[in-house]
């Protein structure tokens, strides 16, 4: 246990002395709000809009072309590289026959731009909400 502690301990002066602030060491670079945008998966190109809470969100999707809507919780945490990593958590609402799925995203301009984790997935867009391009239906 003690020596537990004293390797916990011994890690926050190594990242003060690389310039990393300790207030900010472990925060997410994904701002509070909402995201609007889609992915494609196995059913098709799908809605989605994810709710923000900077170490967490809500990835809510579905709703067009007939597919059924559904929710679940992800944990929001951005690797060193600044990608932003989902990973599914909890569900708040699921349709019979989905499984959640996470995705790795980049920034690109006001966008976040990556691919679903899942092997039957593919690209995911979002986009602050009022920041779509022009073009892109809701």
């Amino acid at each position: 246990m003690r020596a537990k502690l004293f390797q916990t301990l011994s890690l926050v002066p190594m990242m003060v002395l690389v310039g990393i602030p300790l207030a900010t060491a472990f925060q997410s670079s994904l701002p509070r709000g909402v995201y609007d945008g889609g992915y494609m998966c196995a059913q098709g190109a799908t809605r989605l809009r994810l709710v923000a809470n900077r170490r967490t969100a809500r990835f809510e999707f579905g709703g067009n072309e007939g597919l059924p809507t559904g929710a679940y919780t992800v944990e929001v945490r951005t690797e060193r590289d600044g990608t932003i990593v989902l990973t599914p958590q909890a569900w708040l609402s699921r349709p019979s026959g989905y499984v959640m799925v996470g995705a790795r995203l980049r920034r690109e301009g006001d966008a976040l731009i990556g691919t679903i984790t899942n092997p039957n997935c593919g690209e995911i867009s979002l986009f602050p909400r009022g920041a779509r391009p022009a073009g892109q239906a809701e």
